[in-house]
């Protein structure tokens, strides 16, 4: 069977982790206990994923003409990923993560390099939208970088997935261009202006809400179900949600319905946590049917 073909745009940046015993109070200086670089951003990190889920990636971001964005591209290019990389005369973008002994983290971006990707950029990537089957974004991109993509791809028959995050636009007028919409509890709160489970779909719309290590819920026009998280021990949750959203984008044009869409994509970020750090953690699409024919069997 052919793979399937899957577009995503996003930010691109050198991640620095460390982690600490518990995080900061105001004021307070702390040791880290550990320091690991690698790249990321979360359209980055759903451009690995979906490679590893077995999909054909074709990603389009913008870097420094620096030692950053060229190792970066590298890391990409290696895993075999379809890059379309746009140097511009600012430093690539930074994340650093801190993580605590619990597993959680929380993380601080400068955008650099990634908020000057421009509608030239995305006009050059056009044709490239119009040949994939899914266009993958979120929110980590100009305004108007993301709007003209979206509309681009509804316009062309090409699925829209589309992770709001982080949450800093009002995007009630592009839901109308997209299929599947994964927000998480707080996002999809704001959106709606309601709780959750007072939510409603009235079109075509698939509306995904990831809730963390309680897992997720499913609302459509005919259905809303939860979906339990796998009891596992989390060790680090940076780029559970960007797994997650890849592995919706990887399996919806494979599997027969959402049902099994969701099981795999909730063992997929499952399957993340246990391990540290973003890029060697992410999944493997026979370690997701390893453990999906497993626990249905």
């Amino acid at each position: 069977m052919e793979k399937i073909k899957i577009a995503i745009i996003g930010l691109t940046g050198q991640s620095i982790f460390m982690n600490i015993d518990y995080f900061h109070k105001d004021g307070e200086t702390k040791q880290a206990n550990s320091l690991y670089i690698e790249p990321g951003g979360k359209g980055y990190n759903q451009a690995i994923a979906c490679k590893k889920l077995g999909t054909d990636v074709y990603y389009l971001t913008a870097v420094g003409n620096d030692e950053y964005g060229k190792s970066c591209k590298k890391v990409m290019d290696d895993l075999g990923i379809n890059t379309y990389y746009s140097y511009k005369e600012e430093n690539t973008a930074v994340a650093t993560i801190i993580t605590n002994n619990n597993g959680d983290n929380q993380v601080t971006v400068y955008k650099g390099a990634s908020n000057l990707l421009d509608l030239n950029d995305l006009n050059n990537f056009k044709s490239i939208i119009k040949q994939c089957d899914i266009l993958l974004v979120q929110n980590e991109m100009p305004y108007d970088i993301l709007k003209e993509a979206i509309e681009f791809a509804y316009n062309n028959n090409v699925y829209v997935i589309y992770n709001p995050a982080p949450a800093i636009y009002d995007i009630k007028d592009l839901i109308k261009y997209v299929h599947i919409l994964i927000p998480n509890e707080s996002e999809a709160n704001t959106i709606y202006n309601k709780n959750i489970e007072d939510i409603t779909i009235t079109d075509d719309l698939k509306l995904i809400i990831t809730l963390g290590s309680k897992g997720c819920l499913y609302i459509d026009k005919n259905n809303k179900k939860y979906y339990k998280a796998l009891n596992v021990n989390a060790i680090d949750t940076t780029g559970a949600g960007d797994v997650f959203c890849a592995a919706i984008s990887s399996f919806i044009k494979q599997e027969e319905n959402i049902d099994k869409v969701i099981k795999l994509s909730t063992i997929s970020s499952a399957l993340h946590v246990q391990k540290k750090y973003v890029i060697d953690a992410t999944p493997t699409i026979e370690e997701v049917y390893d453990v999906y024919n497993k626990k249905e069997a």
